[in-house]
């Protein structure tokens, strides 16, 4: 019998899979926690991106859409990380300035520091932890489409940065 040659396959239909930490390229977090998309994607949501004969710009809209509400879980679940890496308060109580309540806190409320930073258990494990759910990689579920970079698109650096983990280069 002849030696068989095993024959690597590669997958036809790769999905796109990215970190946690692409989620910060994508949005600009606000004061109040909340998040509003980056320039970079707000930019890509507002143009056709792609030559014509391409033709993936309702594709890509999908993606984009579908990245709006996987980091809508993801930034719930960073503020959970950062609150349970948070110092709290032990019991409730009230800052007073010239007579004046200026501050309230309840009992298991995090202790902000005058900065507005988290006053942190210990902020060696936190960074080291944040670090490793950063790296934390998931799959989107959607297919990269092939995209030859000579052919376009028609889009910044920023907006390159954005769009790299979503496509696949030609063959």
């Amino acid at each position: 019998m002849g030696e068989r040659k095993k024959i690597k396959s590669e997958p036809q239909n790769e999905n796109i899979k990215v970190k946690h930490s692409y989620f910060e390229q994508l949005f600009v977090s606000r004061s109040d926690g909340s998040q509003v998309p980056s320039r970079n994607l707000q930019s890509l949501m507002d143009k056709k991106v792609f030559p014509s004969e391409y033709r993936p710009n309702y594709w890509l809209g999908k993606v984009i859409q579908h990245l709006i509400s996987r980091a809508k879980e993801y930034f719930k679940d960073k503020q959970a990380f950062i609150l349970d890496h948070t110092k709290k308060y032990e019991k409730d109580g009230e800052e007073m300035k010239n007579g004046k309540s200026v501050r309230k806190w309840k009992k298991g409320d995090p202790i902000i520091l005058p900065n507005g930073a988290p006053d942190w258990i210990d902020v060696e494990v936190f960074n080291k932890e944040f670090q490793e759910f950063q790296d934390i990689e998931i799959d989107l579920g959607i297919q990269k489409i092939e995209f030859d970079p000579d052919k376009g698109p028609d889009s910044t650096p920023g907006e390159d940065q954005i769009l790299i983990p979503l496509l696949k280069e030609p063959k």
